[in-house]
C-alpha cells in the first residue's frame, strides 16, 4: 500500500463512524479516505457545540448529507472528494500527515454558454492589434 502524499488530491471515503474521541470522548463523525493511488488516511469531523455546524455544512456540501445522522454511513461510504493533506507536528515534534481540508469533488469548469463566448470575441475584436497601431492608415 502506498502512502499518502502531501497536497490536494482526490479521494473516496471508504469508512464512516459516528463516535466518540478516545483521548477526551469528544463527539465526532470519523472518516477513512483513500486516494486514487490507494493510499489511505483517516480524519475526524468534531460534532462539538462549537464544531457541529460547520461540520454539518462540510457534511452537506462534500456528500450532500440530509442531516439524519442514522443513515450518516450510506450517505458518505464511497462518495467521491477532494482532500487536502498537510504535516502537524505531534507533542514529541514528528511530523504526521493529517487532512486539514475536506473539499466537493473538483469537475472540469463549466463551458461557457455561446452567446456569452460571442461577447467575448466582439470585445476582443474592438481591441487594437500592436500591428495595426503600429502603421498609421
Amino acid at each position: 500500500m502506498s502512502q499518502i502524499q502531501l497536497g490536494r488530491q482526490p479521494a473516496t471515503a471508504i469508512a464512516c463512524t459516528v463516535g466518540e474521541s478516545t483521548k477526551k470522548g469528544t463527539p465526532g463523525v470519523f472518516l477513512t479516505f483513500r486516494n486514487d493511488e490507494g493510499a489511505t488516511i483517516e480524519t475526524a469531523l468534531w460534532l462539538s457545540e462549537k464544531a457541529f455546524e460547520r461540520t454539518v455544512q462540510v457534511l452537506r456540501e462534500v456528500f450532500g448529507f440530509d442531516d439524519n445522522f442514522d443513515t450518516i454511513e450510506g450517505q458518505v461510504i464511497e462518495k467521491r472528494c477532494s482532500i487536502t493533506v498537510e504535516e502537524e507536528l505531534d507533542d514529541k515534534g514528528k511530523a504526521w500527515p493529517r487532512v486539514k481540508w475536506i473539499n466537493p469533488e473538483q469537475t472540469a469548469p463549466k463551458a461557457a454558454p455561446a452567446d456569452f463566448l460571442k461577447q467575448l470575441s466582439a470585445k476582443a475584436s474592438r481591441i487594437l492589434r500592436k500591428a495595426d497601431s503600429d502603421f498609421p492608415s
